[in-house]
C-alpha cells in the first residue's frame, strides 16, 4: 500500500462510520413512530378538453374546461381544521407541456387550536381551508398537457397515516373550491 492510499482508506472508513451512526438515528426515529409513505396519491392529465381531445386522466376529478393551460389542481385531505395532526406531502413529476419538472413540499400540522403551514415549490404551492373546514393543498399549472406527479407524505408522530385513496383530487380554473 502506498502513501496515497493510507488516507484515503482511514478516511472512507470514518465516512461509514457516520454512515453508520446517521442508520442508527433513522432506526431510533422510526422506534419513536415517524411514518413515510412513498406513492400515496397519483395524478396522471392527458386532456382537459379543447384541442387536445376530450377530458382524460386519473386521480383527479375530471371537468372539460377547454383546454389544458391556467390550472389549479387541489388535493384535498382527509384533515379537517379541527383535527389534529402534522404531516409533510412531496409531490413530484413533470410537465410535459412545459418541458417542466412539478416539485412541492407541503408542512402541515394543528396542534392545540392551531393550524399552521409552510410551502415551498415551482408551481404557486398553497393550502387552505374550504368553506366546509376541509384543508385543501393547491398547486397551478400553466399547461397540464400530459402532466404526470405523485404524492409521498411522511408523518413524523405516526399518528395521521394517509393511505392510498384519502386524498381526493380536483382541476378548476378557480383558486380556492369546496370539497
Amino acid at each position: 500500500m502506498n502513501t496515497v492510499e493510507q488516507p484515503i482508506l482511514g478516511y472512507s472508513g470514518k465516512i461509514r462510520d457516520l454512515l453508520m451512526a446517521g442508520h442508527q438515528e433513522l432506526v431510533t426515529n422510526k422506534e419513536l413512530g415517524s411514518w413515510w409513505r412513498d406513492t400515496v396519491h397519483s395524478v396522471n392529465i392527458w386532456s382537459l378538453g379543447g384541442d387536445a381531445g376530450p377530458p382524460s386522466g386519473t386521480g383527479v376529478q375530471l371537468v372539460d374546461l377547454g383546454g389544458n393551460g391556467s390550472v389549479y389542481i387541489h388535493l384535498g385531505l382527509p384533515y379537517s381544521t379541527q383535527d389534529e395532526f402534522d404531516c409533510r406531502l412531496d409531490i413530484k413529476g413533470y410537465q410535459y407541456g412545459t418541458g417542466q419538472p412539478v416539485d412541492n413540499r407541503y408542512l402541515i400540522g394543528r396542534r392545540n387550536g392551531v393550524v399552521k403551514s409552510a410551502v415551498l415549490g415551482n408551481n404557486n404551492p398553497a393550502v387552505y381551508a374550504d368553506a366546509n373546514g376541509k384543508l385543501v393543498c393547491r398547486l397551478f399549472l400553466d399547461n397540464t398537457y400530459v402532466l404526470s406527479f405523485s404524492v409521498s407524505v411522511f408523518d413524523p408522530s405516526g399518528d395521521t397515516r394517509l393511505e392510498p385513496g384519502d386524498i381526493q383530487g380536483r382541476v378548476s380554473r378557480s383558486a380556492v373550491i369546496n370539497f
